[in-house]
């Protein structure tokens, strides 16, 4: 999806995905790709902003007095007015300015949680226990759930909507490769990064705590991690891993990285 769309666009002076599908569907499919992009860049762009906001508060809460509730608020409220005028504004005004600070920093990030992964106590049950073998709470297949969580983006098809915003911006045909294919690739990398991580950690938890005497596998230490007031909000094990493996450098990279993952997709 992501170098496809975003060669095509390319080709067709830096055409948005509708355009592309109705000039080869015609118009009924031109239409209906305008509606189903629409609702998708919503849901999508909501979940982003949110995303973003709950770990901020996470990382804010208490400050000046507000709780964690309060401040996802105000930081959804912040996030949505850049997400606004990085859209109204130029490319090259705010988000050409920050967006290579944000990809350094989700790149410094990935390289020092996969370190993590190597020194840090915990097991991985997929490569320590049985690989290739489901270990869901719910006993859900590895194939393909394990494909579609990770590359939501080859299933989705998410990415290829933003592709024709980068085939704007590129002088030379010959950069598509690396910036559409390249980019693709080091998401999937930063994903299974995070995706280990996350397991590793979880299952250091639930060994060190009493919870491991009740038989409580390592995706359910993930999920009480990842569950605050009844809600799972992913934030907070990002945040708890960046600020244990890392120290306080790692929560100024998990802001700097993580939160910058989703507001510039939102954006």
């Amino acid at each position: 999806h992501d170098y496809l769309c975003g060669m095509i666009s390319l080709r067709q002076d830096g055409a948005s995905l509708p355009e592309m599908v109705g000039g080869e569907l015609g118009i009924v499919a031109r239409q209906a790709m305008r509606v189903l992009s629409i609702i998708l860049l919503v849901l999508v762009g909501t979940v982003f902003v949110t995303t973003a906001a709950g770990l901020l508060a996470t990382m804010t809460d208490g400050t000046w007095g507000l709780d964690v509730a309060s401040w996802r608020w105000l930081w959804i409220g912040l996030v949505f007015l850049y997400c606004v005028l990085a859209t109204l504004l130029p490319i090259d005004t705010l988000i050409g300015r920050l967006y290579p600070l944000f990809g350094a920093a989700l790149l410094i990030m990935a390289i020092g949680v996969g370190y993590g992964i190597f020194t840090q106590t915990g097991g991985i049950p997929e490569l320590t226990d049985a690989p290739f073998v489901s270990h869901h709470p719910k006993g859900l297949p590895i194939f393909p759930f394990l494909c579609i969580t990770i590359a939501c983006g080859a299933i989705s098809g998410f990415h290829a909507t933003q592709s024709p915003l980068m085939s704007r911006c590129l002088e030379n045909e010959r950069r598509g490769r690396l910036v559409f294919y390249g980019a693709m690739i080091t998401e999937g990398i930063v994903a299974l990064i995070w995706a280990a991580a996350a397991i590793k950690f979880a299952d250091s938890v639930q060994m060190s705590e009493a919870s491991s005497s009740t038989g409580a596998t390592a995706y359910e230490s993930l999920g009480a991690l990842m569950t605050s007031g009844g809600k799972t909000n992913p934030s907070l094990i990002v945040n708890m891993i960046c600020t244990t493996w890392m120290g306080r450098i790692g929560a100024l990279l998990a802001v700097l990285g993580v939160v910058a993952a989703p507001i510039t997709s939102g954006d």
